[in-house]
């Protein structure tokens, strides 16, 4: 999936390569990184075995499209996916791995940039809305409200390429009326819930 990604980039950028020269209005940055585990309280099973799920940590990567907006602005989409394991807290007994599951995130933000268009680097804050999907292979899948923000630095290497490296906080939102994860029964939460993940990330930059 990486390499197709990675393809996929370089093939765009050198198709917009020629008219790019002088005036680079997008960026597209294919990623790698690791994400840091969250987990959801105050959650049950349709067993009523479970107290809470952990989410493991795990490598993470994706896709962002940046779209210029002005000097310091830019419009900003981005995909990332992240294959982990699902982590059941028993009320009483071990901790038990569920299932193995991938999460998407969907997101759409903008990063205020500073410094100069013309600097060989720039830092960044980043902030974005979007959902979650979750795809655990013993459950159905499901789709939450998320939101991130966080911040980094994009360093140039010329007109056409650059490194991204940024730090981001997620969160995603799960209500007490969902029900999901569902198989004989669902998942509930008794009170609305965050999912709360960290993540750190280092991306090639095609510009054009």
């Amino acid at each position: 999936m990486i390499r197709k990604v990675v393809f996929a980039a370089v093939l765009i950028s050198l198709i917009f390569a020629p008219g790019a020269l002088a005036d680079e209005r997008f960026e597209l940055t294919p990623f790698v990184g690791y994400r840091f585990a969250g987990d959801f309280d105050n959650i049950s099973d349709p067993t009523l075995t479970y107290r809470a799920v952990d989410v493991g940590d795990s490598e993470t990567y994706g896709l962002i499209f940046d779209i210029n907006m002005g000097e310091n602005a830019q419009i900003e989409l981005s995909w990332s996916r992240q294959d982990t394991t699902l982590t059941g807290k028993q009320y009483s007994g071990p901790n038990v791995d569920l299932t193995d599951t991938t999460i998407d995130y969907w997101h759409v933000g903008g990063n205020i940039l500073f410094g100069d268009s013309l600097d060989d680097g720039r830092g960044f804050l980043t902030f974005s809305i979007g959902g979650t999907h979750f795809s655990p292979d013993a459950y159905s899948g499901s789709t939450q409200f998320s939101f991130g923000f966080g911040g980094g630095g994009k360093f140039y290497f010329s007109d056409l390429f650059g490194v991204r490296v940024q730090g981001k906080l997620l969160s995603t939102y799960v209500n007490s009326s969902t029900s999901w994860w569902c198989a004989g029964g669902c998942w509930t939460v008794s009170n609305p819930n965050y999912l709360l993940q960290a993540e750190v990330d280092v991306g090639l930059i095609f510009r054009f």
